[in-house]
């Protein structure tokens, strides 16, 4: 059985105290479970998908954090005791939806009855980084086991190499004093952040996301207006409207929301959902497609239906 979505929140940085990644990404974890009527120690999976972290922190992996502040089962487990595994899974704007393919093969092979997904970004050092185009946010998504023909059905994946260039990030793990004087800093880290994204990066996407789509559509035998609603990346900015252009498909299906928390990075598909919940969209559609893009290009596509009432 594929895994139906129970819950979804999202945690926007508060203004009044500056929240990392870890902190982001918990807050809308404990929202997801309060909405879902779901403790904690019931979660056997948590996956974390964030991919711009506190400080530029690689290692340890950040979902045992979250999972402590979740109150996930943090101690070791007795025999036999039921416990939770977690594990972070970094594939850049699409690490979000190959998330949830995990978690789906998870409950499809029965060893799980409830798996997670979380994510945030934040800029990793304000006064040492450059070019950060995107908004700071965290967001979690919940799953359970759903029926054969209800939940996520289909997974598509595809990769646009001959576009890498347009979109990326490196790292200065140095600094000398010309690239201090280039970030104007006279003291504090040592390291820093650069992105860099191409003024055709956009166009590429939405076109990348548009040839991704046409594959899933002959794979899985629909036609675009069989597509009752549109849950896309909200990054980079402008994509929900770049996509539903360069696809045929009517704008007013496709979920754009970033005026709620601007263009979100790893988030993009859960906020998109969480819109389009609030505003009863999702709950009168039978068939969603969920479309991530990230650098690559790459793009991630997933089909979700629900039963008709």
């Amino acid at each position: 059985m594929g895994a139906v979505i129970d819950a979804v929140a999202v945690a926007a940085p508060r203004r009044w105290r500056g929240d990392g990644s870890v902190a982001l990404a918990s807050r809308a974890a404990r929202e997801c479970l309060r909405l879902a009527g779901c403790d904690a120690n019931q979660l056997d999976l948590l996956v974390n998908t964030g991919v711009y972290r506190d400080e530029n922190i690689c290692e340890p992996a950040m979902a045992p954090f979250i999972q402590r502040r979740v109150g996930a089962n943090p101690k070791l487990p007795r025999p036999g005791a039921r416990s939770t595994f977690s594990f972070d899974l970094v594939n850049g704007g699409c690490g979000f939806l190959s998330a949830v393919q995990a978690v789906d093969g998870f409950l499809r092979s029965g060893r799980i009855e409830r798996g997670l997904v979380v994510t945030s970004d934040v800029n990793p050092l304000p006064r040492a980084s450059e070019g950060m185009s995107f908004a700071p946010a965290g967001a979690a998504l919940l799953l359970s086991s759903g029926a054969p023909d209800a939940g996520f059905t289909a997974f598509h994946f595809e990769s646009f190499a001959k576009h890498a260039h347009l979109f990326g990030t490196r790292g200065w793990w140095t600094l000398d004093e010309r690239k201090r004087r280039r970030l104007r800093l006279r003291r504090g880290p040592s390291h820093a952040l650069f992105m860099r994204e191409d003024e055709r990066h956009p166009a590429e996407a939405a076109a990348s996301a548009r040839q991704a789509l046409a594959g899933f559509l002959r794979e899985t035998g629909l036609r675009p207006g069989d597509l009752d609603l549109v849950l896309p990346s909200q990054f980079p900015s402008g994509f929900p409207a770049a996509f539903a252009e360069a696809a045929g498909i009517d704008a007013t299906r496709v979920v754009d929301a970033t005026a709620e928390l601007g263009p979100v990075h790893t988030a993009g598909v859960a906020v998109a959902l969480h819109a389009a919940r609030l505003q009863g969209r999702f709950a009168r559609a039978r068939r969603v497609l969920f479309v991530a893009v990230g650098a690559g290009i790459s793009v991630q596509l997933a089909l979700y239906t629900q039963r008709e009432a």
